[in-house]
């Protein structure tokens, strides 16, 4: 019964918290809600990625594709990849992007069926994304670098360079493009 209690409790004070600016002054909110305009900003320019599957071109160098959807009211985009297969498409990763007041930048969270996790933070300069982020699983982390270069609507190239010692040292690229 005490855990009842105390997950009851957990929701009511969720609730205050996300509805009432977490019991801060009012003037102290207002260059918090500056901050949040401008990563909602950020937010939206993933917005071009909602709608349609966006599949690896030819299938290389791995057939697989992505879906995109806005969630919890455009605050966050959910993107889930999968790898088609005659039994049914196959999750490969099921990730999360937000504007993270923290980090002061649009963050990501992803995780695999075998439970690997990837952490990462976004910047956006025109055409070009680029994500640094950290894959943990049980062999360890390894930090990794990926751009997203789109030259339409409807394309981009994405590469992913793992970083080492000497550097960033190129592991993948495959270009996508979007089916409606």
């Amino acid at each position: 019964m005490r855990h009842v209690m105390a997950f009851g409790a957990a929701v009511v004070a969720a609730v205050v918290v996300f509805s009432e600016g977490g019991g801060r002054p009012l003037a102290a909110q207002e260059p918090q809600a500056e901050a949040f305009k401008a990563g909602a900003e950020q937010l939206a320019i993933m917005g071009r990625l909602d709608g349609g599957k966006w599949w690896v071109k030819d299938g290389k160098p791995l057939n697989a594709y992505h879906v995109a959807e806005w969630s919890v009211n455009k605050k966050m985009l959910h993107i889930r990849t999968f790898f088609p297969a005659e039994s049914g498409d196959k999750l490969f990763a099921d990730a999360v992007y937000f504007w993270h007041p923290g980090r002061k930048a649009v963050a990501g969270y992803a995780v695999s069926p075998g439970g690997e996790v990837y952490d990462g933070t976004f910047k956006f300069d025109g055409d070009t994304w680029t994500q640094e982020f950290q894959h943990f699983s049980p062999k360890g982390t390894v930090d990794y670098r990926e751009t997203w270069v789109f030259s339409g609507d409807d394309e981009y190239t994405w590469t992913l360079f793992q970083k080492t010692g000497d550097g960033l040292k190129k592991q993948m690229e495959a270009t996508f493009v979007r089916k409606r």
